[in-house]
């Protein structure tokens, strides 16, 4: 309740310092604990809500609006007290940052307004809270109010018109651990991307033998060889070379969210792509370029006697084959994807003339291709997974399966291998040629006949990564380590608004119960402090590898106070998780209560006293953890603010600050131990204890800050408290 009504209050503030020519209509939050100092123009520190300021006035002069007459800014920094840090040394202690900025108006013109506007209060209480809301409109509430205590406030000022300030301060904590900061990453991508060369290159011996020799005779010689004639010309050996290559290069990418926190599963996708090499792209890969191919059919042999005498043969004995087919092309990959290797024509019946020639023959083309490409991936390092893959769709993504992230800071170490592109695709087209030629003048027909697909006859035919190019393709995913979680059983405690409380009395063994689990593999130490002004741990465990662990510790509190024991772990990579607990231990038992006097006394630290100003603080700290009036609506934060409560005016003061006296003092008694929270009292007078104390307080309370109660009612409540600590003292 005390952070929904401070952050009303807040919104306020910023709705008058702000607003324009009409009342902004959507609230406005205040800066959670989330935002970070920045730096202004002039290089000061400046939150960012302060920052907003600064621009919402540049913007407003720049558009020629009004801006306050005066704003001021306060920012200071401080180190929490983080004794778990500070033994560990694993990092800076949290830093708490202050701030304060304060908007002067000389009048509501300045903010836009012709007036102040009215300090209306509506809505709703959220469905399954707890609380009221208390609505209506405290415009005159507030001028009548300030008008009481002080008379001269509203001489030769309006309410309406005159000069205000307004404060908004804000508190920071930013908290120091080494939580990932991949929380700021996440949804980032890694990648990695390269290209496999598949298939093979077969090259030839490129054998020559051969003997041979030319006689060249030149005629007209006298002024010079003017025609050079070609006598002979003789060869004889063996020629024989060839070049066979399947090439197939395909692109292939792994990508992955990166960083990922240790822990969890992510799934890496993966997809291939057939690709069209060039002649630069094969040398570099160290394979024979082949003028930039996929497909190469080149044989060439020759063997046997020839023998020319002045361009006429004489001698032709042997045989030659020359054979150089080749095609390039992007790797085919997926249903119907398929290239074409050479045609094979094979002649029917011809004929020819003096004139006239013909052929009529068939052809028949081949062609291969895939659709499915496969591989196998494995994850090491700091993630574990393994698995295969199959590619049927080229520049398809595909996921490759779970990876666990094991444990961080680290990488995990993501690889595909094991490639294998499968020729499971084979058709033949069946056709017939026709050539006919007259006097030289002719053409070819290509007629088709039919397609036969033999896909079924290629068995499991398939081919690895080309020797001597990379086999396998790597991605490092980068792991994030992540703090443990801790929690401390809730147990055995008391909800007191809305926050679970440990009771406990003085010099009573207390034990306590939590649990902390990592989710990678750390090892885990375990700190607990019961609040007692030692910056060290009071105990400190050491768990190698647990993962998860729970372990009870015991303390005995000796005095009354309001205690917030702490427990940490901390991780081997330094990540530290916390949880806290109030632990509320009240007065001995056998004390006996006191009046207002008495606490008025006590709280003025005049003459002599009974209690330290330790023991008063602690005293009013557990008012304030208890109650709901006091630290928020009344201020008790120092000694001399709670003796402010007690000591009334010379008028005695109003019904509600005459209640709040009665509520101080039976809250002091509770923190002194004279009465338990279920210690029943008689809550309307009739002398017969009938109501637990903890539900007759926040029953009174609650009609405290219930702004439409009576003034009648306080009083009967107030008298009734009273009674109440008299019993007390009897």
């Amino acid at each position: 309740m005390r952070t929904v009504m401070r952050s009303v209050a807040v919104a306020v503030v910023v709705v008058l310092a702000f607003a324009c020519d009409e009342v902004p209509t959507d609230p406005i939050a205040p800066p959670s604990q989330s935002d970070v100092a920045a730096v202004d123009q002039d290089g000061e520190p400046r939150t960012e809500f302060q920052r907003s300021v600064m621009e919402a006035i540049a913007d407003r002069e720049a558009q020629g609006l009004p801006v306050p007459a005066q704003v001021t800014y306060e920012y200071s920094e401080t180190v929490a007290r983080a004794p778990l840090l500070l033994a560990a040394g694993a990092a800076e202690p949290p830093t708490m940052i202050s701030a304060s900025t304060v908007l002067h108006f000389e009048n509501p013109t300045q903010a836009g307004w012709q007036e102040w506007p009215a300090v209306v209060v509506e809505g709703e209480v959220p469905e399954g809270a707890e609380g009221f809301i208390n609505e209506g409109d405290y415009t005159e509430f507030i001028k009548q109010k300030i008008a009481v205590e002080h008379p001269e406030a509203w001489t030769g000022v309006e309410y309406e018109t005159g000069p205000r300030s307004y404060t908004f301060t804000e508190s920071i904590v930013l908290e120091s651990t080494t939580a990932p900061k991949g929380l700021a990453l996440l949804g980032l991508e890694s990648t990695v991307t390269d290209e496999i060369l598949m298939g093979f290159t077969v090259l030839g011996p490129d054998s020559d033998y051969a003997i041979s020799f030319d006689l060249d005779i030149c005629i007209f010689w006298f002024f010079g060889c003017v025609i050079e004639v070609e006598l002979v010309d003789f060869w004889a050996g063996v020629e024989l070379d060839w070049t066979i290559g399947t090439r197939l290069p395909m692109a292939l990418s792994i990508t992955s969210d990166a960083p990922v926190l240790e822990g969890t599963t992510f799934t890496p996708t993966t997809a291939a792509t057939g690709v069209d090499w060039d002649a630069p792209d094969y040398e570099a890969a160290g394979v024979s370029p082949e003028e930039g191919n996929e497909f190469v059919l080149e044989f060439y042999f020759k063997a046997g006697v020839f023998l020319e005498v002045l361009y006429v043969d004489l001698i032709d004995l042997g045989v030659e084959i020359d054979i150089d087919e080749a095609s390039s092309f992007a790797t085919p990959l997926g249903p119907g994807a398929t290239f074409d290797l050479p045609s094979v024509a094979a002649s029917l019946w011809g004929f020819d003339v003096v004139v006239a020639s013909a052929d009529v023959g068939l052809t028949l083309t081949p062609a291969a291709g895939s659709d499915k490409y496969t591989a196998s991936w494995q994850a090491t390092a700091a993630g574990s997974g393994s698995g295969n893959v199959e590619y049927t769709t080229s520049g398809e993504q595909i996921a490759l399966g779970s990876v666990q992230a094991v444990d961080g800071p680290g990488n995990a170490a993501v690889a595909l291998s094991g490639f294998r592109y499968y020729f499971n695709q084979f058709t033949l087209d069946l056709g017939v040629y026709f050539t006919l030629s007259v006097l030289g003048y002719g053409s070819t027909w290509n007629i088709p006949i039919a397609d036969f697909d033999l896909s079924a006859l290629t068995g499991g035919l398939y081919v690895n990564p080309h020797a001597g190019t990379p086999s396998t393709l790597d991605l490092l995913i980068e792991i994030e380590n992540v703090a443990p979680t801790v929690a401390i059983s809730e147990v055995g405690t008391v909800m007191i608004n809305g926050v679970p409380t440990f009771m406990a009395a003085p010099d009573q063994t207390l034990t306590l119960t939590g649990t902390a689990s990592d989710p990678g593999r750390d090892d885990l130490t375990l700190h607990w402090d019961w609040d007692d002004g030692d910056p060290t741990p009071d105990v400190s465990t050491f768990y190698e590898v647990p993962y998860e662990v729970t372990e009870s510790q015991s303390t005995v509190f000796t005095d009354a106070c309001v205690y917030h024991v702490g427990l940490w772990a901390v991780d081997d990579d330094l990540g530290m998780g916390a949880d806290y607990v109030p632990v509320l231990v009240s007065g001995m038992a056998t004390n006996t209560g006191r009046l207002e006097g008495y606490w008025q006394h006590q709280l003025g630290r005049m003459g002599r006293t009974d209690f330290d100003d330790t023991t008063l603080e602690c005293y009013l700290g557990i008012v304030d953890h208890m109650s709901m009036v006091f630290g928020m609506t009344r201020d008790i934060s120092s000694i001399a603010a709670a003796h402010g409560v007690l000591a009334m005016k010379k008028n005695g003061g109003d019904p509600r600050e005459q209640l709040d006296r009665e509520l101080m003092v039976l809250w002091l008694n509770f923190a002194h131990g004279a009465i338990g929270l279920t210690d029943l009292v008689d809550s309307n007078g009739d002398g017969v204890p009938d109501t637990e104390f903890g539900a007759m307080m926040a029953l009174a309370e609650a009609r405290r800050m219930n702004h439409s109660s009576p003034d009648k009612m306080l009083r009967t409540l107030t008298r009734i408290l009273h009674l109440v600590s008299v019993d007390l003292v009897n």
